[in-house]
């Protein structure tokens, strides 16, 4: 064992120098091998006309295949690290929708050894593009429907200012009656209160200002239980049609603030199912459907729904029979 160590020192430098040199040499050879590698890079989209905008985010990043010996590209972590996807939509217009890059499209540092070959991903940019149009637009107030509340709004709610600009995609603001809140949480506390919340957003739509001042008051939540509250038909619109129903009456529970719950009567609650379109025959869970004064909702009803005949001339009720005596039918 001696006798080993003594041989492995004898010449320490010069077998170390001769391992350097070896691995200096394997690295030389090895290095000398083009390979190729995957790498990601960002994509900008330039020369876009102000007046197109984005309808949804496009691809942020590429894929590409890059090329050169192993040494570059194994060592070199940031070699790339400059390089991007130049997308030019200086021609662009609301009718693009795809796009398909290329090589030259990728902006990269000068390196006459190591090249991008290929875009791997996106092969295909899907771009939604729509004309850039602005509309005021009246500002809706949410409230938050969270159902153990203790409070609600005893009244109607001021919003400055009611109504606000906005600047969006085309397809999106035309089809936008008004710009909803944020939604409005109700604290514990009682009587008036202001808030100041944001508008809720989407779809790329922008507003000036992007954020409202709600004064409110606050009222105590009160549920309330109300039975045996008529039930009002409304008849089929066809002359001599008739409808059988076995439910005149219906229970709720409703809730709201305080006051106005405790001040409802009987008369102030509208409990209808309407038959005015229905064709004659047998039908099962057709919606009762309540009316309340404002502010004030319908938390159960039992029945939600009911099921009914309508009964056509001479008491038929199939379509089949009223079509074999000559009945017109809508």
């Amino acid at each position: 064992m001696k006798r080993l160590a003594r041989r492995l020192r004898h010449d320490l430098g010069l077998k170390l120098l001769s391992i350097a040199l070896a691995l200096l040499l394997w690295s030389f050879v090895h290095g000398a091998k083009v390979i190729e590698r995957e790498h990601r890079i960002p994509i900008r989209y330039i020369g876009l006309a102000d007046s197109l905008m984005f309808m949804e985010a496009p691809p942020q990043e590429m894929r590409v295949l890059v090329s050169g010996p192993a040494q570059e590209l194994i060592l070199r972590l940031d070699l790339l690290g400059s390089a991007s996807a130049r997308i030019d939509l200086t021609a662009a217009t609301a009718a693009l929708d795809r796009l398909v890059p290329s090589l030259s499209d990728i902006e990269a540092p000068a390196n006459e050894r190591v090249a991008v070959v290929r875009v791997l991903e996106p092969s295909v940019i899907a771009l939604r593009l729509a004309r850039k149009v602005e509309r005021e637009l009246r500002v809706r107030l949410q409230v938050d429907e969270d159902p153990k509340r203790t409070t609600c709004l005893a009244d109607t709610p001021h919003v400055e200012p009611p109504r606000v600009r906005c600047i969006g995609p085309e397809p999106v603001l035309q089809a936008m009656q008004a710009i909803p809140t944020q939604p409005l949480v109700l604290h514990s506390r009682l009587g008036a209160a202001t808030a100041e919340i944001g508008l809720a957003t989407a779809g790329g739509v922008r507003c000036i200002p992007d954020r409202v001042t709600v004064s409110y008051s606050s009222e105590r939540r009160r549920m309330r239980t109300m039975a045996a509250i008529r039930v009002n038909l409304v008849p089929p619109a066809r002359a001599g049609w008739r409808v059988a129903i076995d439910v005149d009456q219906a229970s709720l529970r409703v809730a709201g603030p305080e006051v106005r719950v405790s001040a409802l009567q009987e008369q102030d609650i509208g409990l209808y199912v309407d038959a005015s379109r229905l064709l004659p025959g047998h039908h099962t869970r057709v919606d009762i459907v309540a009316q309340l004064p404002q502010w004030i909702e319908v938390v159960d009803l039992e029945p939600r729904t009911v099921d009914l005949t309508v009964l056509g001339p001479a008491g038929f009720a199939s379509t089949d029979s009223l079509r074999r005596w000559g009945t017109d039918l809508p």
